[in-house]
């Protein structure tokens, strides 16, 4: 993690973790679990977590949560690439 992403990471009181990949050499939940003192449970949680699915981080501890969005949030707020593909190409 650079700098500037560990400075942003030390100074936010609360933190939302999402879906993570297992794989990669030193990302996804190798990262999530070093930065944020995953147990095994929480990894397998944030590797096999559907959407919506995620673990909320703050200075008093950590709870899961579901996050249901309406398709329009899910729409505005999407990175899946097709998602997104689609998108740009019907605003063209």
């Amino acid at each position: 993690m650079s700098g500037q992403g560990r400075t942003v990471h030390e100074s936010c009181a609360t933190k939302v973790l999402l879906h993570q990949d297992s794989g990669g050499l030193g990302g996804g939940s190798d990262l999530a679990a070093s930065l944020f003192g995953l147990s095994e449970q929480e990894r397998a949680f944030v590797e096999r977590s559907d959407r919506g699915f995620g673990i909320m981080v703050t200075e008093q501890g950590r709870v899961p949560f579901y996050n249901k969005l309406t398709d329009m949030e899910h729409r505005y707020f999407t990175t899946t690439p097709d998602e997104v593909g689609r998108q740009e190409s019907s605003v063209t």
